[in-house]
């Protein structure tokens, strides 16, 4: 899914939806920061648990 998000997802809620980038606002950015913010705490989680053993 995030590829589609990252490569495709664009073009298809420009193509379904008639948005173009100025009618998307804050989703795209909203979308990537969670992202982000998912995979750092997923990574502290896993490092996390296994000096808890």
């Amino acid at each position: 899914m995030w590829w589609f998000y990252l490569l495709w997802g664009g073009k298809y809620i420009a193509e379904t939806f008639g948005l173009n980038i100025r009618g998307l606002g804050l989703s795209p950015i909203i979308i990537y920061v969670v992202a982000d913010v998912g995979s750092i705490a997923g990574g502290w989680l896993v490092w996390l648990s296994m000096n808890r053993g």
